[in-house]
């Protein structure tokens, strides 16, 4: 089978054509800004993309500042309430020698042994609620004059 030489020519000129039309849109595409658009809008997303990951990491940082700063209360607030239950325990030993000593009276021993295991319990409580560590705070400075009155208590009945 032979082409006719004509036929290699019609090929030509469609072949020709066709890439000039390809080649007319992107003239007309570079002359009108099209392909500078398409780089300005994807250089404006790689920016806000990296906008966003700054404040993405900022805001990660933020976060893990206040989790060790809440860390921090927390244990600060652990370490309150080992004081008072330690304080409470010398407490409660200096009434029971108080009572072996009989320099207390049976219903002042009571009282005051009582009110030793009421904070003991109200202590514990708190070493288990959840909350806000302002409300977590005003309860165990509560707790600490509480406990303080008992062992004037106890100390004023040991001196006498």
């Amino acid at each position: 089978m032979r082409i006719h030489p004509c036929g290699f020519a019609l090929a030509a000129a469609l072949v020709a054509l066709g890439g000039c039309s390809t080649y007319q849109q992107t003239k007309t595409r570079l002359q009108t800004g099209y392909y500078e658009d398409l780089k300005l809008e994807a250089e404006r997303d790689r920016e806000l993309a990296e906008d966003e990951q700054v404040a993405l990491q900022r805001d990660l940082k933020a976060l893990q500042d206040e989790q060790k700063s809440i860390a921090a209360e927390e244990a600060s607030l652990q370490q309150q309430l080992a004081t008072i239950e330690t304080d409470l325990a010398k407490a409660s030993r200096d009434l029971e020698e108080a009572r072996r000593e009989n320099r207390v009276s049976r219903d002042e021993y009571e009282r005051l042994k009582s009110e030793i295991e009421r904070l003991q319990l109200e202590q514990q409580k708190q070493g288990f609620v959840a909350g806000d560590a302002a409300e977590k705070q005003r309860e165990l400075e509560e707790l600490r004059k509480k406990k303080e009155a008992v062992q004037r208590a106890i100390e004023a009945l040991a001196a006498s």
